[in-house]
């Protein structure tokens, strides 16, 4: 017959307490011993001295009741910080008042329990078939003293908890001299003992990088080099290069597999998995690149015994080329504990762990962060990302058998995002309107309504949009903004600005309930628009230029529309372009704002003389110029040998440019640079001349240039008007 408990008093202990009155069996052997052969439940462990309080076994055996408990142990005035506790106005020489004391808090604190990391290795019990599941009790070498320690790691990262009995107090005569430590040097030594246990128990690395790759000769040099420091292996698993990637990540020491790609990221994902050593598993992309404290990262890795899965920050860069800037953050599953957890889903993938296995447990980490430019227009278009994941969603959708709520609106969102990527808004719809019906965790549902809401918008469905934000506000928090932050587009869409504005101003950051967060960049710019299209020139320049100048890419327009309407100067907006930025700025400029281009693209001067893309702006822009800024940019281009792209001669050949205009600029290219025009094509503009244009005209010709006035008047005379 298995007994309930056994009491395993250590023989080492030279002054083992009191038991008191118990109906239970007592052995004295070393623990070790008795948990190898040991036929019942529970070992409880008595290896020092302390005052036991009545109805202590009861108390410390209650926590087991839940199957998930591995260990227990009592609280303590001499015992790890997680068990520690002082009862006050107590005179512990005085049995009878500690036993009342001890009895009290007892009384007050039945059934509580609370998890630690570790327990005190003088009172402890543990589940025999948690304890054997995992290796029992280890001694010996590098656990010389530290063995319950790493029986309790063990257990926690098996899945089971290790639980503090707050009912059960016992007390310690004479506590160790090292329990007097201030509150923040005795987390920092707890730190640092339980590191110390997990580098003396583990047997394997701890933290092994896992990619799948295909084709990223030009990503992944950057990506392996940020693993430098943090990992302690690199495992590829290789979906078919053609390129160099697999040449590249064997020079940086990494271990290929050449593998297969199969339209399924979790098949590849687990399978570079199953090729790594590691205690943990850090799930990067060729794409992305770590950033953070390697060190801190390692430490928090070591300590986290009771965590399977840890999210990390994630940043994605949008937008492409020059325009390229960071966009939405969030939080991602990319720590798994490897003995623990595997990945599921084609498309956007996410970890769990097998059916029959203690539920995962997560948690954050804030020392790591990837940034992912995998999103770029760039790097999609050159790799087809969006087709592909419409295929890879869709085929993710179509195979699922019998599939839970959690999993079918898992599956629908990735599909309708997919959808929503390659502008198809209709079919997105469709795949949120059915994961909005499904009961499933809420966390989806937002997101559902979020990507409906924003699909209706592109669509000009604006009432339905506004159903969709009635729903999405009775779904999120009180306290999150996005609902806020979305009526103010949608009352910016329907025209009303004051309106847009009252949602909007007030909201810096935009974080929503489920750890996606859009950065101050991004409202301050619609904000800005906003402000601009109210004619509220010096708060749009205000807000467009807080946006330009917190990592979203610069309106660059706008900022010189609301520029120009204020006392700013273009050179405040043209100092914020960069060499990076430069050809979207001046595209931009050129094409929305050509009549704020010229003195744009002068301030740019000073800063990026004789750039090819400055200049070739300037020339596009010709016919638009002054006469006097195209000399000045024809002089430039002819410099270095564009004489072609001359912006005087695109204001000669320019037939809307008004003729005086078209001939001041001829008779400035041949005085300048001596280049002729024809008298047939002076005298055809001439023909165009205002009637009462025609005297000043030709007298100012004949000083800038005699020939070109000559012509012009010897045409005018001999044809009169």
């Amino acid at each position: 017959m298995t007994l309930p408990a056994i009491i395993v008093v250590d023989p080492r202990d030279s002054a083992p307490p009191d038991l008191g009155t118990l109906d239970a069996v007592v052995v004295h052997d070393r623990p070790d011993a008795v948990l190898a052969t040991a036929d019942a439940d529970v070992v409880v462990v008595i290896a020092g001295d302390g005052r036991l309080p009545e109805g202590w076994l009861p108390g410390l055996l209650a926590p087991f009741a839940d199957p998930a408990v591995g260990a227990v142990g009592p609280v303590s005035n001499d015992a790890p910080p997680a068990q520690r506790i002082e009862l006050e106005d107590v005179d512990v020489t005085d049995t009878a008042a500690l036993d009342a004391a001890a009895a009290a808090w007892a009384a007050t604190h039945e059934g509580g329990a609370h998890l630690a990391p570790r327990l005190d290795r003088r009172f402890w019990a543990v589940r025999v078939s948690a304890a054997r599941a995992v290796g029992a009790l280890m001694t010996g070498g590098p656990l010389a003293g530290i063995e319950l320690d790493d029986l309790c790691r063990r257990l926690a990262i098996a899945g089971f908890k290790i639980v503090v009995a707050e009912s059960v107090y016992v007390h310690v005569a004479e506590p160790s001299p090292d329990r007097s430590a201030v509150a923040t040097e005795e987390a920092a030594a707890e730190i640092v003992h339980l590191t110390g246990v997990a580098a003396a128990a583990r047997r394997d690395p701890l933290l092994s990088a896992a990619l799948i790759v295909k084709n990223e000769e030009d990503n992944l040099p950057k990506c392996l080099a940020s693993l430098s420091g943090l990992v302690d292996e690199v495992v590829v698993y290789d979906t078919g290069s053609t390129d160099r990637t697999v040449e590249i990540a064997r020079d940086a020491g990494a271990r290929v597999i050449e593998g297969y790609w199969d339209d399924d990221f979790s098949r590849a994902r687990n399978e570079a998995i199953a090729h790594c050593n590691g205690e943990w598993i850090l799930s990067i992309d060729a794409d992305e690149i770590a950033t953070g404290d390697p060190a801190a990262v390692r430490c928090a890795l070591e300590i986290n015994w009771g965590v399977d899965v840890l999210v990390v920050q994630i940043t994605n860069v949008l937008g492409g080329g020059a325009s390229a800037r960071a966009g939405l953050d969030h939080q991602g599953p990319r720590l798994l504990r490897r003995s623990r957890c595997r990945w599921r889903f084609r498309l956007h993938e996410q970890p769990y762990t097998p059916a029959g296995e203690p539920p995962m447990r997560g948690g954050r980490i804030s020392y790591l962060r990837l940034l992912h430019t995998g999103y770029t227009d760039d790097a999609a278009a050159a790799r087809d990302k969006v087709a592909r994941n419409i295929r890879v969603a869709e085929e993710g959708l179509a195979e699922l058998v019998e599939p839970d709520s959690a999993e079918l609106v898992a599956n629908l969102v990735n599909l309708g995002r997919s959808y929503t990527w390659a502008g198809r808004h209709d079919d997105a719809l469709s795949c949120y309107e059915r994961a909005i019906d499904i009961d499933a965790p809420s966390g989806y549902r937002r997101t559902a309504l979020t990507h409906g809401f924003e699909s209706l918008l592109a669509m000009g469905r604006l009432d339905d949009a506004e159903e969709w934000l009635g729903r999405l506000r009775d779904a999120s928090s009180e306290g999150s903004l996005v609902p806020r932050y979305l009526d103010g587009l949608l009352r910016f869409r329907r025209g009303d600005v004051t309106g847009a504005l009252e949602q909007l101003n007030g909201i810096d950051a935009l974080a929503d309930d489920d750890g996606t967060s859009r950065g101050t960049d991004f409202v301050a710019k619609v904000r800005g628009m906003a402000y601009l299209a109210n004619g509220d020139w010096a708060d749009a320049f205000e807000s467009l230029m807080i946006a330009a100048t917190s990592g979203g890419t610069p309106a660059w327009g706008p900022m010189a529309i609301a520029a120009a309407n204020t006392t700013a100067d273009l050179a405040v907006v043209a100092a914020l372009v960069t060499h990076d930025t430069l050809l979207a700025a001046c595209a931009e400029i050129v094409t929305s704002v050509p009549a704020l281009a010229p003195a744009f693209l002068e301030a740019l001067w000073e800063g990026f003389e004789g750039d090819p893309r400055l200049l070739g702006a300037a020339a596009l822009l010709g016919p638009r110029l002054s006469v006097a800024r195209a000399l000045e940019w024809s002089a430039r281009l002819r410099a270095v040998g564009a004489a072609d792209r001359c912006p005087l001669r695109a204001l000669v050949r320019a037939s809307a440019v008004p003729a005086a205009e078209r001939l001041r600029a001829a008779a400035v290219l041949e005085a300048a640079f001596g280049e002729q025009q024809a008298p047939s094509v002076l005298v055809r503009i001439a023909g165009e001349l205002d009637p009462t244009d025609v005297a000043r005209t030709g007298a100012e010709l004949v000083e800038l240039c005699p020939r070109v006035g000559r012509t012009v008047l010897d045409h005018l005379v001999a044809s009169p008007a």
